[in-house]
């Protein structure tokens, strides 16, 4: 049943990411071409400050999800209903301070960009884009977190796909009529409204809560644990292009943005296979299955290091052709960044790696004791990306993440392998080098295919195939070779998961 729900959120979110890879190259390439890389520059950089205001909702998604695993395995409806309530009063007093945020970064975010705008012109922008922001992270939120909490976030996919092609065949529609970016933001306000009504209307249609019932406080003691790592999160997010929009310029910040967006949506096609798995994990250690704890761990920890090995060996070789085609027409400004895209490349494909032992972390509830983990990545983030980009801008950045992202990623491994489940430390340092060697051969061996003139996408897809199924060739031909237990498990499960569902 948990494999099922996995295998059913893992669909939905593989057709709601191709949706939103698609439509995110889209949209920013009209941008792009319509408005030019200052404008475009401008909307990213006030999307990660807003996006600061993401961290009002202090981690407590992971801690609400931590704490409903048990009540949801039990059934418990009155504990379920007393969660839900402390969470409901808690995101209330978080709207306060959301306004409180916006009204400050709406007077002073203009000041950064003066030199290319105007600050009635940015001020503006900076409400409409934040008042966005506020539908689309806070509505519905608690409903959102129950639903994931119940493996059930499928349906909030469906939601949200509904949500993503309505708010993007509307954007492009108003880019390509010659709207102002005002008008085009300011019409958003009627999609994203959209998706919190859907939960709302599906959760009371499923689920009996109890509405006359005393919110349970306890549920939210590790909410400033969690906070610790949201802020970390936050901070691995958005420090790269706050600190570039700082110390650089608008244009600056246009390239990071275009890189950026190849790189995430990678890591988005990695995360797919994560999709559930937490939940799964939470019933797990909710039922104390020790055994099929470490069991399924281990099969998940290969899975997403031969699918990270896969997807950022080709994403090296694949971005800077792909950026020459994307950015093609576009002259105000150098896109062709090498340097940066290989670090970037590097400190994302970390991250991956560290997703499992994060997911697990999160799932036996442990907040609190990785707290300090979390705070120590975010600080080595600011400090060493502030040194660097007043050197070497763009990559000054990148190297900050790159170092905070090795730190975590370590620090997660001892810790779960000590309090958590029992993993060896050299087991994993094998995987490091036995997926590293993979990566290398991949790479060695695509200096020797036949070259394609990547002039146009289509003579680059049939490249990337090319790259990708390369990829995929070599990393599980020594997968074979040295995970072959591994390889089988999930062999077998792929056919059950098949099978079930032929039958169903």
């Amino acid at each position: 049943m948990r494999s099922k729900q996995a295998f059913k959120s893992i669909l939905s979110s593989g057709l709601l990411l191709a949706v939103t890879i698609l439509t995110g190259f889209a949209v920013p390439r009209l941008m792009l071409e319509y408005f030019g890389s200052e404008l475009n520059g401008l909307i990213a950089s006030i999307t990660q400050f807003l996006a600061y205001m993401v961290i009002m909702e202090a981690g407590l998604g992971g801690v609400i999800r931590a704490a409903l695993y048990k009540p949801l395995a039990d059934g418990n409806e009155r504990a379920i209903s007393s969660i839900i309530k402390a969470t409901q009063n808690f995101f209330k007093f978080v709207g306060y301070f959301f306004v409180g945020y916006l009204f400050l970064l709406a007077l002073i975010y203009p000041y950064f960009v003066k030199e290319s705008f105007d600050f009635v012109f940015t001020l503006s922008l900076v409400v409409i884009m934040g008042v966005n922001m506020f539908f689309r992270y806070y509505l519905g939120i608690t409903y959102q977190i129950l639903l994931e909490a119940s493996q059930k976030k499928y349906i909030t996919d469906i939601f949200q796909l509904i949500t993503v092609l309505a708010s993007t065949g509307l954007t492009i529609f108003l880019i390509v009529s010659g709207v102002s970016l005002h008008i085009i933001m300011l019409s958003m306000l009627f999609i994203y409204i959209l998706h919190p009504f859907l939960l709302k209307w599906y959760v009371k249609n499923h689920y009996h809560l109890i509405r006359d019932i005393s919110p349970d406080k306890t549920a939210l003691k590790q909410k400033w644990d969690g906070f610790g790592h949201h802020v970390a999160y936050i901070v691995h997010i958005n420090t790269d292009i706050t600190l570039l929009t700082i110390f650089t310029n608008i244009k600056e910040v246009s390239v990071y943005a275009v890189y950026y967006m190849v790189v995430a949506s990678v890591r988005n096609i990695v995360y797919l296979f994560s999709q559930g798995v937490d939940a799964a994990f939470g019933n797990i250690i909710a039922k104390q299955e020790k055994e099929s704890l470490k069991g399924n761990f281990e099969i998940y920890e290969f899975l997403i290091f031969a699918i990270t090995t896969i997807m950022f060996t080709a994403t090296g070789i694949l971005i800077i052709p792909f950026i020459k085609i994307y950015t093609s027409g576009i002259y105000d400004v150098n896109y062709i960044r090498p340097e940066f895209a290989v670090i970037l490349i590097l400190a994302e494909a970390i991250y991956c790696i560290r997703n499992p032992y994060n997911i697990v972390i999160k799932a036996a509830g442990h907040f609190r004791q990785t707290r300090n983990i979390a705070i120590i990545e975010a600080v080595i983030n600011i400090i060493v990306s502030v040194i660097f980009v007043l050197r070497f801008g763009l990559t000054g950045v990148a190297i900050g993440t790159f170092s905070a992202m090795l730190y975590r990623t370590l620090s997660e491994v001892y810790y779960l392998s000590n309090e958590v489940i029992y993993l060896s430390i050299k087991a994993f340092i094998k995987k490091i080098l036995v997926f590293s060697f993979s990566s290398a051969v991949t790479i060695l061996i695509a200096q020797w295919l036949p070259s394609y003139e990547l002039s146009t996408f289509s003579y680059w897809i049939l490249y990337a195939l090319q790259i990708t199924i390369l990829a995929i060739s070599v990393t599980l031909c020594i997968s074979l070779y040295f995970y072959k237990k591994e390889l089988i498990s999930i062999f077998y499960l792929f056919k059950y998961l098949v099978h079930e569902k032929s039958i169903n």
